[in-house]
């Protein structure tokens, strides 16, 4: 069975720390804890969500994670001031994370926070949906039909020609799944001593364009050809 790649590199919550010289006042930490839970369109718990938050405008440094329970209930810590906008996702469940343009708008907005001296807690509620399609792919030899356990993904959106992600990963049991963005798509795969795959045969001035809709699936077998064929 393959596992799921996520598209996503997730960061814990990182501590912060104020040192104090002798003779100066104490330096000034805004703390705050944001709680919440998420849902679906439904309104039912979420659980094992991935939350984020993430300061607004862009994104700075390390992201502040948390993982949702099993009511979809979380809790995140915040030790600079200013807004944020929290995220959510749940790749397993085909939910993206719909603060990444690719996946297009959420159906409800995400909700924001501000951070501000002497702020103790917040409470909000992220919902997740509508959600995205899923790309599975395996990947062998085309010679030997033997699964290759490692390689690169690169996919761009093709409306755009943004760079959505490149991913260096090992194959889980010689394949990978991703979730699709909102629009059509091409895929690159690429793996040491094999030519680069662009869909079908074709080439990188003419590649494959994908489109899968919300909540379908997809499923392709990618056969590289040695380079020095």
């Amino acid at each position: 069975m393959v596992e799921t790649q996520s598209i996503r590199l997730l960061v814990l919550l990182a501590g912060a720390l104020c040192f104090t010289a002798e003779g100066q006042n104490p330096q000034t930490v805004s703390s705050a804890v944001v709680k919440g839970q998420v849902l679906n369109l439904e309104g039912l718990p979420v659980s094992h969500a991935v939350v984020t938050a993430q300061i607004v405008p862009g994104r700075q440094g390390i992201l502040p994670t948390a993982f949702a329970d099993e009511a979809g209930k979380f809790s995140l810590q915040l030790e600079q001031p200013g807004k944020y906008l929290i995220s959510a996702w749940r790749e397993e469940e085909d939910y993206p994370d719909r603060s990444l343009i690719a996946y297009g708008p959420p159906a409800v907005p995400l909700p924001e926070v501000v951070i501000e001296e002497g702020l103790v807690e917040q409470s909000v509620t992220v919902y997740l949906g509508p959600k995205a399609g899923r790309l599975t792919a395996q990947v062998f030899n085309a010679e030997t039909n033997q699964p290759i356990e490692n390689g690169q993904i690169d996919l761009t959106q093709r409306n755009t020609d943004r760079v959505m992600f490149v991913q260096q990963c090992p194959f889980a049991n010689g394949g990978f799944q991703l979730l699709a963005p909102a629009g059509p798509f091409t895929l690159k795969v690429s793996a040491p001593g094999y030519k680069e795959w662009y869909g079908d045969g074709r080439s990188k001035e003419q590649p494959a364009v994908f489109l899968i809709g919300p909540g379908d699936t997809q499923d392709i077998t990618i056969l590289l050809q040695a380079a020095n064929e």
